[in-house]
Parts: structure tokens; C-alpha cells; sequence
């Protein structure tokens, strides 16, 4: 829980600030990663390697997979919030309902399209991990994906 909870105290601040856009994550592709990435990226793959009964190169594999699908899914969060704060200032900032209709139009699209590119992104995430497993593999991934997602969460929520 220790190790789980130094992860949480800066992976969301450390993504954006070690990686520019052209980072890919996982340790396999040569890209430069912190400590507290490389730690995660260690945990996911030896927690792979031992749930599902795979080799170690497919766990890094699927490692691999999941550290872009946190680096795609982070980015549209970040922008997701950005745009969330633009809506935020034109309902609340002066104005009357018609300039304010205009002005939310297009924000407010943009916003529905960075949140079904998010859900199309986990979807193709799941998809991706799931292929190639038998149907015990898939149902233990289940469990491991949500089982570490969970206990990030709350190492974070208990280092706040």
C-alpha cells in the first residue's frame, strides 16, 4: 500500500510535466519515463504477469498498452476540464441568454465529442487487452484493471 500511495502522490502531477506529447509510456518502447511511472509500469506488469499466468513479455505488452491509454485518456481529461471551465465562466459571467447560447454552442460540442473520445478510448483499450486471452484470463483482467484502478484512486484520495 506504501509503494501504491507514493505512485498516487504524483502520477497525475507527473504525467504532463516528464512527458510531451510524443511520450507512448511503457518501458519496452525506449521513451524516458520518471520514477514514479517506471514503478507503476513495473507494478501493472508484475501484477499481469501473476494474475493472468502470461509471459513476462506479454505482460509488458499489455503494460505498454495501458500506460497509452492513461496518457490518451489524461490528455482528454485535461482538455475536458479546460473546456468545463470556459462553459463554467459564460453561464455564470454576465451576459444575456442569447449571446450566452452562442457563445456555449460550440464548447458544449466540443465537450460531447472529448467525452465520447474518451468512452471510444477505454472501449478500444478494453479491447485491446482482451484479445488473445482465454475467457478466464479475460474475467482475472477484469478484476486486476479495476482492482489497481481502485487502489490508485484511494491511495490518492487518502494522500489528500
Amino acid at each position: 500500500m506504501i509503494r501504491t500511495t507514493l505512485l498516487c502522490l504524483c502520477i497525475a502531477s507527473s504525467l504532463p510535466a516528464q512527458h510531451g506529447p510524443g511520450w507512448r509510456g511503457g518501458r519496452t518502447m525506449g521513451m524516458r519515463q520518471g520514477p514514479i511511472l517506471t514503478q507503476l509500469y513495473s507494478m501493472r506488469v508484475e501484477r499481469i504477469q501473476q494474475s493472468l499466468g502470461v509471459s513476462a513479455e506479454q505482460a509488458r505488452i499489455m503494460a505498454d498498452r495501458w500506460s497509452r491509454f492513461d496518457r490518451d485518456f489524461l490528455a482528454k481529461n485535461r482538455q475536458a476540464r479546460l473546456l468545463r471551465a470556459q462553459i463554467n465562466d459564460i453561464v455564470v459571467g454576465p451576459g444575456g441568454d442569447p449571446e450566452k447560447n452562442t457563445l456555449l454552442r460550440p464548447l458544449i460540442h466540443q465537450y460531447t465529442v472529448l467525452r465520447r473520445e474518451q468512452h471510444d478510448l477505454r472501449d478500444d483499450f478494453e479491447r485491446d487487452l482482451l484479445n488473445g486471452l482465454t475467457p478466464l484470463q479475460q474475467g482475472r483482467l477484469v478484476f486486476l484493471v479495476d482492482d489497481i484502478q481502485r487502489s490508485l484512486r484511494q491511495a490518492l484520495a487518502d494522500s489528500r
